[in-house]
């Protein structure tokens, strides 16, 4: 894996666009300056409103160029690794395209590089609940387990260590789904918690903003597997253009497949029939939209290898994402 990356990368100009607050450009930053990039870091902020991030990159070789772009940062170079934060219409971007410079993000170099399963997590709610949950109940089972994406944490810094028999499981947000869109990729297990208006001032319409979601999708394979909530008339609707397998999880309804909620318990389905896992009051995290988050973890963990048990364990024991 080290020399893949070094092969990559070594010597090639790459400009971050966009370092922002929770990670994820220091952490692309980082992860290429190791690897040999010659890298340059950009943001519209001033210095003064980037001080954590900067302070992660005090140990790397780089230039900053804080509190505007140079559009000779975007032509001039052989990479640019956007933020998600960054309007995909911005002029600057257009440039870099016209310039024939490659645009990558830091989810999609990851993908690019990871040699286990993903299983991919997202909606408009519930989809930080579900990706942790998804983690506990997979360590749980004894897997080896990476839990990243838009929860702010960087997976690149620990890309080599992970191994082919790991699973990873990332929260990806619509804006990281569009970038996504570019490398032609799906997580070999995606899960969608709910859709509801959201971001529309960046995506400017509800049917772009769905459409961004939608992605997660568009590139799985036949063998892979599309988790829907078949209460959420708008995601329930998608299965008729998924090409994967396609499981459910609902509150309201004995599906055949996926996981359900019936006479206060949790029920895992396959082929029609049903087990039972624990019951619905066993759960410490109360509401039922995180019933809804449970059963879709419910679903997604035992694609990867959780049995009941495990599940019923975390379901007791989980206690919430702090600040959720």
């Amino acid at each position: 894996m080290n020399r893949e990356c070094q092969s990559r990368f070594a010597g090639k100009k790459a400009t971050v666009m966009g370092l922002g607050l929770f990670g994820g450009g220091a952490g692309v930053a980082a992860f290429l300056a190791r690897h040999g990039a010659l890298v340059t870091v950009t943001d519209l902020r001033p210095a003064s409103q980037l001080a954590e991030s900067i302070q992660a990159l005090s140990s790397s070789t780089l230039t900053l160029h804080l509190g505007g772009h140079d559009l000779s940062d975007f032509t001039d170079t052989d990479i640019v690794v956007v933020n998600p934060a960054v309007p995909l219409d911005s002029p600057f971007l257009e440039s870099a395209r016209k310039a024939g410079v490659r645009l990558e993000s830091e989810i999609n170099v990851f993908f690019s590089l990871c040699p286990s399963r993903v299983v991919g997590v997202t909606g408009s709610n519930g989809k930080t609940t579900t990706t942790v949950l998804i983690g506990e109940m997979l360590k749980a089972a004894g897997r080896k387990v990476w839990v990243g994406g838009n929860l702010g944490k960087s997976l690149l810094d620990c890309v080599e260590n992970i191994r082919r028999d790991d699973v990873v499981v990332l929260e990806l947000s619509s804006f990281q789904l569009d970038m996504l869109d570019w490398v032609r990729t799906s997580p070999y297990t995606g899960v969608a918690t709910n859709i509801c208006p959201n971001h529309l001032d960046r995506h400017g319409s509800m049917g772009a903003y769905v459409s961004a979601k939608r992605k997660l999708f568009a590139f799985q394979q036949p063998d892979d597997l599309a988790i829907l909530n078949f209460d959420d008339k708008e995601v329930s609707g998608w299965r008729k253009d998924i090409a994967s397998r396609v499981s459910f999880f609902s509150r309201k309804e004995r599906v055949p497949d996926g996981a359900f909620a019936a006479d206060g318990r949790l029920c895992l389905g396959s082929k029609g029939k049903s087990t039972d896992v624990c019951a619905a009051s066993d759960a410490l995290i109360p509401g039922w939209f995180n019933t809804e988050n449970i059963l879709a973890a419910m679903c997604a963990a035992a694609e990867h290898g959780a049995k009941p048990a495990h599940i019923a364990q975390i379901v007791r024991e989980f206690k919430g994402v702090e600040h959720r």
